[in-house]
């Protein structure tokens, strides 16, 4: 499949043009992790298929639950097809202890 029209490349993702659709897009896991907001970078072999494959379960649950998402297809093992949408920028990261930029961005919290 044809990969050479990158619309957008996160930390964990890639979202390719869809040669085969005009109304949806493929998107790519990669293997790469990072930490303390990308100071710290690495390649973790296979990471991209187990992404994929926890994605596609989530999303597959939603479906057969009716709820509405942009899933359409698994296409390889680190790859899925998705309806071209306009994604509300939303990030949610969940932690045990306040630490990271969550003490950069609320100065009052004590880390721990």
């Amino acid at each position: 499949m044809d990969r050479t029209d990158k619309l957008a490349e996160g930390k964990t993702k890639i979202i390719w043009e869809d040669p085969d659709r005009d109304d949806a897009v493929l998107i790519e896991s990669k293997d790469d992790i990072t930490a303390g907001d990308g100071a710290k970078h690495d390649v973790l072999d296979q990471k991209g298929t187990l992404a994929t494959t926890t994605t596609v379960n989530c999303f597959q649950l939603l479906t057969v639950a009716g709820i509405p998402n942009h899933f359409i297809e698994q296409v390889d093992e680190r790859t899925f097809r998705a309806q071209r949408v306009r994604m509300i920028p939303i990030e949610i990261v969940m932690r045990v202890v306040a630490t990271g930029s969550y003490l950069k961005r609320n100065p009052g919290v004590v880390e721990g």
